[in-house]
């Protein structure tokens, strides 16, 4: 049950838990994940600092006209309506498809309508509406007769108090409409650059604003009036939330959000918080892929100077008339995402007139697509990493990261606003926790390991196995290298066994055993094995050990040490030799061994059968390397078992 919860329950825990906070965080609407969001994938698609992987040139077909500093200092700094009526008729003249006039002027009163009445019957005449009314009244039987009216080219940012003692001020309408940015409405500063209203409310009702005007010149479609852009922005919802804001809460039934339809065109808005009830809370996602300062821009008092209007090459463009930032009177900035310093009123409307000509409107992924997205993000990076070998892991996440991000960008280049901040976040969070969680089982499988079958084969073994390749550390085979043998062999212990019964017998063993394998350890022995009432313990082998002479006499002394008054009253008697020998895993592939082989292996025995019960015997080879640290007798040549000529041996003592 225990290994059941942590392979499998505990990993789906961590990984509910990250998608359960990720999803109730989405779902939240947090200001500050949603920011996040933003600034990530603006980052990476139109930041000049960034990769600008959504990058697009800017339109050639839109011009910008600038009042500049030196026009100011040319015409003088107040603005001339009469300048302003000339210039329309130069840019007729030139041949341009459309005129917007950023620059907003204001009439509140009689004497204020004269003054900008130049420009308001140029812009009339240049229209072809001089002798049209546009009205909401009943058309004249002459008015009737007009099967279509002239294509509206000409159109001015003005704002006219319909309560002005004129004739028919109504007549204007139609060429007039604002920049709701100028009000400031977004209740989110960083809205503002990001968002364009579509209509905003002026004194005979709604209005579309100008990108939405120009568009629909683009697309070959007629100036509507006012009731028809009411029935359009209620079919779609926009009015519904403008009601629901302003008066609060008095919108009709919520009908089904759907896009804002224009001819064939069919725009996804978004809706913000206003803090203006003339502007409808609900605005085009503007693209920001191209940098404004890479729009043509031609000078005000240059067009206004012109002879050779041929030369500026304006035929067929959109042409938008706005101040600079050191001229504009209202110091009406906004802060670019691109990152490309700040902007003016008429690059904010030619960056929203491009995102609608080019159809380059942007919109969110729908929920469930972003949220599955999210979950199989999640899942893979979560089983790459708890699955394979870490490097293995690293390589496959990052690819599936690096994949995300390729589908995200190829999204947005189509109009789909993916997430490039959550979803990558809480995909690289599971990562590190199943990453955490498998390097947490491999070490607990890795401790096991070690601590059980440490038990049966020397740890310096079972670790240097687990670091080998797994080929290599089951390949059967073994080196020849020179190394240390002791043997440890209890003396009198069948006897002993004989006197008591069988569990006191087993106890007394594993206490002298027990000592015996504490020295190896203390000793940086390696265990080999145990036979019956004797143990085999290697130095130098598997790791080098310079010292492996000196550590298995030491080692045989503090044995004897330990062992002189065992409560058993048995003695052991030890053997060390020193040669080379074959050591490695010997056997079968099925049944293998590490140990050590080689008559170095046999000698070492045959001094520990020579011993007597408290003696440590080393062989002549082991006695001349000691160098005098330890007090040394010789017994003498002795016949062993197994060997043909004598062999000289010594008794070890103590240390000197």
């Amino acid at each position: 049950m225990k290994q059941f919860f942590l392979k499998s329950i505990l990993p789906i825990g961590l990984l509910a838990i990250v998608l359960l906070a990720t999803i109730y965080i989405d779902l939240s609407g947090s200001p500050i994940l949603a920011n996040l969001r933003v600034q990530m994938a603006e980052f990476l698609t139109v930041h000049v600092n960034g990769p600008r992987l959504g990058r697009r040139p800017a339109s050639k077909e839109i011009v910008l006209i600038d009042f500049d500093w030196a026009t100011g200092n040319e015409l003088g700094h107040i603005r001339s309506f009469t300048d302003d009526a000339a210039l329309y008729r130069k840019l007729d003249s030139a041949g341009v498809a459309m005129v917007y006039d950023s620059r907003n002027a204001v009439a509140a009163s009689k004497e204020e309508l004269e003054r900008i009445r130049p420009a308001l019957d140029a812009v009339m005449e240049l229209n072809g509406l001089q002798s049209m009314g546009t009205s909401n009244k009943e058309p004249t039987e002459g008015q009737k007769e007009v099967e279509s009216r002239p294509p509206i080219r000409f159109f001015l940012d003005a704002w006219l108090k319909a309560t002005i003692d004129d004739e028919d001020l109504s007549k204007y309408t139609q060429s007039l409409t604002l920049n709701p940015l100028a009000s400031s409405p977004h209740a989110i500063e960083s809205a503002r650059a990001r968002l364009y209203p579509f209509a905003c409310v002026s004194s005979w009702g709604l209005k579309e604003t100008a990108p939405l005007k120009l568009a629909r010149r683009v697309w070959g479609l007629e100036q509507v009036e006012i009731p028809v852009v009411n029935e359009e922005l209620y079919a779609c919802g926009i009015l519904t939330e403008w009601h629901r804001q302003y008066p609060s809460q008095t919108a009709p039934v919520q009908e089904p959000r759907s896009p804002l339809r224009v001819g064939t065109e069919e725009i996804p808005w978004n809706p913000f918080d206003s803090t203006s009830i003339l502007v409808l809370p609900a605005g085009l996602w503007v693209s920001h892929d191209p940098l404004v300062s890479e729009y043509r821009r031609i000078s005000y008092l240059e067009i206004l100077k012109s002879e050779q209007l041929d030369a500026l090459d304006l035929r067929g463009k959109i042409v938008i008339i706005g101040y600079t930032i050191q001229t504009d009177p209202s110091s009406d900035t906004y802060d670019l995402p691109s990152g490309n310093g700040k902007s003016v009123a008429s690059e904010m409307i030619a960056l929203a007139t491009q995102t609608l000509v080019d159809r380059r409107w942007l919109q969110p992924v729908p929920k469930h697509i972003g949220m599955g997205s999210l979950v199989l993000l999640c899942v893979a990076l979560t089983g790459l990493t708890t699955m394979l070998k870490p490097v293995q892991a690293m390589l496959a996440s990052t690819a599936v990261l690096f994949a995300y991000f390729v589908i995200s960008i190829a999204a947005y280049r189509l109009g789909w606003f993916m997430d490039f901040a959550l979803a990558p976040l809480a995909g690289v969070a599971c990562a590190v926790l199943g990453g955490t969680l498998c390097a947490w089982k491999n070490h607990r499988v890795h401790s096991r390991v070690v601590d059980m079958f440490g038990r049966y084969v020397p740890r310096a073994v079972v670790n240097q196995l687990i670091l080998q390749p797994q080929l290599e550390a089951l390949r059967l085979g073994g080196t020849k290298r020179e190394m240390s043998v002791l043997f440890a062999d209890i003396r009198g212990f069948t006897t002993f066994s004989e006197k008591l019964p069988p569990d006191q017998v087993v106890a007394e063993l594993n206490s002298i055993l027990k000592i015996m394998v504490e020295c190896t350890f203390e000793h940086q022995g390696t265990l080999d094995k145990f036979i019956g009432d004797a143990i085999l313990v290697l130095f130098n082998a598997p790791l080098d050990q310079s010292d492996h002479v000196m550590r298995a006499v030491r080692m045989a002394i503090d044995m004897q040490s330990r062992l002189a008054n065992h409560c058993s009253n048995l003695s052991i008697g030890i053997g060390v030799h020193v040669g080379q020998a074959i050591v490695g895993n010997i056997g079968t592939p099925e049944r293998m061994e590490y140990t050590a082989i080689g008559s170095t292996v046999n000698i070492a025995s045959r001094l520990c059968d020579v011993a007597q019960a408290g003696k440590v015997i080393v062989s002549s080879e082991v006695a001349n390397l000691l160098d005098g640290q330890f007090d040394t007798v010789s017994v003498g040549p002795v016949k062993v078992k197994g060997i043909s000529d004598p062999i000289e041996i010594w008794e070890v003592r103590k240390a000197t």
